[in-house]
């Protein structure tokens, strides 16, 4: 064998190597990349829902000028979200989008009834997404014993 042969041999062998390894780890850089791409859009989705849960629970316990900014955030999440949501998911997305404008204006009237507006939303929002709201409930918990009153003297 020449010596001009044997380099040849050595740089191809040297080149399949590389090849090789370069497949292998694209393959991986690929698969992650998707797994990524996934939990990026599961995270925004529970941020959306996340965002509308904050904005009821504000506006039941009174506290109205933040839920209104949560509300309205949710729904500049909403626009963006429901174009790339399930298809399942998006009539119901564009049904829950449509109520921005009676939820912002009750919620800046300090209306009682906001709350509830928005719980509906809510459990509506859980559903499309299939996180079904029902089966998630929290029993109460059992009562304690009453308390005793001692005096003292």
């Amino acid at each position: 064998m020449t010596r001009t042969r044997e380099v040849l041999l050595a740089l191809g062998g040297m080149i399949l190597a590389f090849a090789i390894g370069f497949g292998w780890q694209y393959s991986h850089a690929r698969r992650y990349s998707i797994d990524l791409q996934t939990a990026k859009y599961e995270l925004e989705l529970q941020t959306l829902v996340a965002t509308l849960g904050a904005a009821t629970i504000d506006a039941q316990r009174g506290a109205y000028e933040p839920a209104r900014q949560h509300a309205s955030d949710f729904f500049t999440q909403l626009e963006k979200e429901k174009l790339t949501a399930p298809l399942s998911a998006q009539p119901e997305m564009t049904n829950i989008a449509s109520q921005r404008d009676p939820i912002i204006t009750a919620l800046s009237r300090n209306d009682s009834q906001s709350g509830q507006l928005l719980t509906g939303l809510f459990t509506r929002l859980r559903v499309a997404l299939g996180q079904d709201a029902a089966a998630e409930t929290i029993p109460a918990p059992a009562p304690g014993p009453a308390p005793t009153m001692t005096t003292t003297s």
